[in-house]
């Protein structure tokens, strides 16, 4: 978050408080894995049109369609992560947001905030959010609903306590004192229920100048960490260079095969890929059960990842998993294997794919590189 953001926001929050006793924060339980497929034309050309006009050739059941055949034909969920789902998700929340006029309110993505002047008008927000969302098929996550009283600070109260206890460290940080601030924002987990305290943490303790040992201790604990918190696994770049020098690139990288294998075996490809950035990171390699277990994993990014990190034998390895996927009778699985087929075709690994619409072509004439260092 860049400065001029951070001033939106806290400006924000305190010309909207201004006058308000009562913040309420709701959450939408699982929304982009039950958002209703149908929902998009309802909210696009309104629910009576929709339904009279379900089976007509329409540029909204072009849209709807489309996002089921994503899914094999499920029409509960879509995606997560790409800017298009961004997109659909805002064609229903605005209509969801319609029917909360007259409320001081603000909603980001599917977590809604609301300013209001008596607990009573907090509860009816509450109430008239969930009818608002029933009428397409969503739900509010009651676990996450919070009723606070007004002012109160603008960031989290586990915020400013790790602002104020990173600023107390003395430099360099010793391992002890590390290892100190860490157990400080468990604690603070276990008071606020919000896991990002202790991926905040680690972010603070980067900007400090530490012990030549305390790198050691803080990736070696936070590898413990991980998982439970997996958020933190990026936080740990900073250090991962200086521990492997301290610590040794052999333990490291044992550690680092042990939570890879846990990973693929719990289809954890963020931790997976993670790992194995960090592997090679550190001057370790992959040995060829970790790869072979990899594909057997049927998880694509895992294999691109194990792809781009093996060396010439094991890729030979992997490459009969990839022309097979091609060769699939089944679109869908085609499909599921996407971006690992075209990185492959896109760097001449293999010649030819299923590319029934043009696209592969189409992207690799442009450049398009999502694993660029993949040669």
């Amino acid at each position: 978050m860049n400065y001029g953001e951070w001033q939106t926001r806290t400006l924000g929050h305190i010309r909207e408080s201004f006058g308000a006793k009562v913040l309420v924060k709701a959450d939408i339980a699982n929304f982009f894995g039950s958002l209703y497929t149908h929902s998009i034309p309802w909210a696009l050309v309104g629910i009576k049109t929709a339904k009279s006009t379900i089976k007509q050739p329409l540029w909204y059941n072009d849209l709807d369609n489309a996002l089921q055949f994503c899914k094999r034909r499920e029409t509960n969920g879509i995606a997560v992560g790409p800017g298009t789902s961004n997109i659909f998700a805002e064609i229903v929340l605005e209509k969801v947001d319609e029917d909360l006029k007259g409320y001081l309110f603000h909603r980001y993505i599917d977590d809604y905030t609301a300013f209001c002047t008596t607990i009573e008008e907090a509860r009816r927000f509450v109430r008239d959010l969930e009818r608002a969302l029933a009428k397409f098929k969503l739900t509010l996550n009651h676990s996450k609903t919070r009723f606070s009283d007004l002012p109160h600070s603008v960031s989290p109260d586990w915020v400013l306590q790790i602002r104020r206890k990173i600023r107390v460290l003395d430099e360099p940080v010793r391992p002890g004192a590390a290892v100190d601030f860490i157990d400080f924002a468990l604690l603070l987990f276990e008071i606020s229920g919000d896991p990002n305290g202790l991926k905040y943490a680690y972010r603070a303790l980067a900007s400090k100048d530490r012990h030549y040992w305390t790198d050691s201790v803080v990736v070696e604990y936070g590898l413990l960490l991980v998982s439970r918190f997996p958020s933190i696994v990026p936080a740990l770049l900073p250090f991962m260079l200086n521990a492997a020098n301290r610590s040794g690139r052999l333990i490291l990288q044992e550690k680092l095969l042990s939570i890879l294998e846990d990973s693929v075996s719990r289809d954890r490809t963020d931790l997976a890929c993670w790992a194995m950035y960090y592997i090679d990171l550190i001057g370790g390699s992959l040995p060829d059960e970790t790869v072979r277990k990899c594909v057997e994993s049927l998880d694509c990014l895992a294999i691109l990842t194990a792809f781009r990190f093996s060396d010439t034998g094991q890729r030979k390895a992997i490459l009969p998993f990839a022309r097979r996927i091609i060769g699939a009778p089944d679109i869908h699985d085609r499909h599921r294997y996407w971006m690992l087929t075209y990185e492959l075709y896109r760097c001449g690994y293999l010649k030819t794919v299923a590319d029934e619409t043009g696209i592969f072509k189409v992207l690799s004439n442009n450049g398009v590189a999502f694993m660029p260092s993949l040669a």
